[in-house]
């Protein structure tokens, strides 16, 4: 709030910062060249026969005049014969020609976006000619070079892999056998991983439900339309999921007094009390919620980055997950693992001191937090991993191009895993086949180097096949 009332700091162009350089270098000579002449004058008048030229007598009053006047004024006589020095016509062209370019690049036909129906738009005319001093372009990832459309592609529920046929996000279709399940069929105990990880996708997020009486888009009473609803959220990749689980015949319903209820693939409602909500952040890089079966039982759904969730997981068939997040990575797909925790009654109390303990506290209160978070989200079983699409944007590589061109070096910001990073650099032309990488991740063993020349291979592998077969 403090830094919404500071004042905004004025932007100003390198050409505009030399020119008042040189401005003050050129006040500086009119002012030495003023005071040099004064001097001069008197001292050549300091001589009894010599007075001022006969066009340039003074009268009585203004010979009486103390000599610290008389100096002051002719001062002032030479500071406005010599004020050509300050070059005042060229500010006025700089400015018409600052003001003229806006214009020309507002109606840059090769600037229009025909699908916003609007061109470039010129906020700042002081600062036309930096356009062309740019030497590096910083840009994020996710909604800048790719859509921000995320597309449910499928999910790995204890080394078995679910791609339903058409998942998109804002649009679900009716049926729920569309699905494609490679592996057998489960059996009883892969059954109950199946139904903990789709409850865990339904449960663990921050997705709300809005729902609306329609008829072909017009909105009508309740007994002329049928009540249909939509998930919004500020993440897009909780709605993908959501909508995903949807497909795949666990659909959530609502959260009402507390209680989220969810629909199974048997159509029976499913009331889950929602007791406790970890919130996500940056640094831990997952987000949690405990809840209360209508059995009574305590459940910790965790879901979140692959690197902060497979330290954490104690069972689960960790290394036939992390396989297939690690090849939907190297595809450019967006992944998130999933596990969960059964809390005993006792567990479930000293969870709730500790997080009760540190929201109270007056200090450190975000340390203590994240303290509680760490030791409640721990001892987890792995339950798999989901893979969601985040297209590219249709010229996203030929504007990349376009700068490289340019001269202009572009760096993409993201928090992705690195896998996911690098197949989209790829994609959108930041990378070439014959690019260099050189990765400052972090310390590795020789066991975990043999492993990542392995990984790089088989990469090399799948990324030649692609291209063989886009040809």
């Amino acid at each position: 709030m403090a830094l919404n009332y500071q004042s905004k700091s004025q932007k100003r162009s390198a050409v505009e910062k030399s020119m008042n350089a040189f401005l003050i270098v050129y006040l500086c000579i009119l002012i030495s060249k003023a005071v040099i002449n004064t001097v001069l004058k008197y001292a050549w008048q300091w001589s009894p026969d010599r007075d001022e030229p006969w066009y340039n007598h003074r009268t009585e009053i203004e010979r009486q005049r103390h000599v610290v006047i008389r100096a002051f004024t002719d001062f002032l006589a030479f500071m406005v014969l010599f004020n050509y020095i300050i070059p005042v016509s060229m500010y006025v062209t700089v400015e018409m020609q600052k003001f003229l370019g806006s214009y020309f690049i507002t109606w840059d036909e090769e600037m229009f976006d025909e699908e916003l129906g609007q061109g470039a738009q010129v906020n700042t005319s002081d600062l036309n000619e930096e356009l062309g001093q740019v030497e590096y372009v910083f840009t994020d990832k996710t909604g800048t070079l790719t859509e921000n459309n995320m597309e449910f592609i499928e999910c790995c529920v204890d080394g078995n892999v679910y791609i339903p046929h058409a998942i998109c996000n804002g649009q679900i279709l009716s049926a729920a056998s569309s699905i494609d399940m490679i592996d057998s069929s489960p059996g009883g105990y892969r059954r109950e991983y199946e139904d903990l990880f789709f409850r865990a996708l339904c449960l663990c997020h921050t997705v709300q439900v809005k729902e609306e009486e329609t008829v072909d888009g017009i909105k009508r009473g309740i007994h002329q339309g049928r009540p249909t609803s939509f998930y919004i959220s500020s993440s897009p990749d909780e709605v993908a999921l959501v909508e995903g689980m949807k497909r795949l015949g666990y659909t959530y319903l609502r959260l009402k007094d507390n209680y989220m209820e969810i629909l199974n693939k048997d159509d029976e409602i499913e009331r889950f009390e929602l007791l406790h909500v970890l919130n996500f952040d940056s640094v831990r890089r997952r987000m949690s919620v405990i809840v209360k079966s209508s059995s009574g039982e305590y459940l910790l759904f965790c879901k979140g980055a692959d690197s902060s969730i497979f330290p954490r997981v104690v069972s689960g068939k960790v290394e036939q997950v992390k396989a297939r997040v690690e090849q939907n990575a190297v595809e450019g797909l967006r992944t998130l693992c999933v596990a969960y925790r059964r809390l005993s009654a006792s567990e479930y109390q000293v969870a709730c001191h500790h997080l009760t303990e540190a929201k109270l506290a007056l200090q450190d209160r975000e340390q203590r937090l994240a303290q509680a978070y760490d030791i409640i989200e721990r001892d987890l079983v792995l339950l798999g991993a989901t893979a969601v699409e985040d297209r590219l944007q249709e010229k996203a590589a030929d504007t990349i191009e376009s700068l490289h061109k340019a001269g202009i070096k572009v760096w993409v910001l993201t928090g992705d895993k690195m896998e996911t990073a690098a197949a989209t650099c790829y994609a959108s032309k930041l990378f070439r086949r014959s690019t260099q990488i050189l990765e400052l991740t972090k310390k590795r063993t020789e066991e975990q180097s043999l492993h990542d020349v392995l990984f790089e291979l088989n990469r090399t592998v799948l990324r030649q096949r692609s291209i063989s077969g886009a040809g």
